[in-house]
């Protein structure tokens, strides 16, 4: 549900086991209302629903967070057709 804190749960949970030296990819696959580019204060321009829609590469919507192996994906713009993407 929405407002429900999934966000920020998983996020904290990812920077706990990053702090362990554990390699952590957090994906913020809402792509209606995600917000974890404010969380990890990175760049929301390349994200998950550009490398859906085959606009950018991998490499492109991963980046790095603080120290250690934590990498962020975030949204990325909010598309026209969201269901549309996450169902391919």
């Amino acid at each position: 549900t929405p407002d429900s804190g999934k966000t920020f749960v998983s996020s904290t949970l990812a920077a706990v086991i990053a702090q362990s030296d554990q390699k952590v990819l957090f994906i913020d696959a809402d792509l209606r209302r995600g917000y974890s580019h404010n969380l990890f204060t990175v760049s929301n321009e390349h994200g998950l629903s550009e490398y859906l829609a085959g606009k950018d590469e991998l490499n492109k919507v991963i980046q790095h967070f603080g120290k250690g192996g934590f990498d962020v994906i975030t949204r990325g713009q909010v598309p026209p057709n969201p269901s549309e993407l996450l169902m391919r």
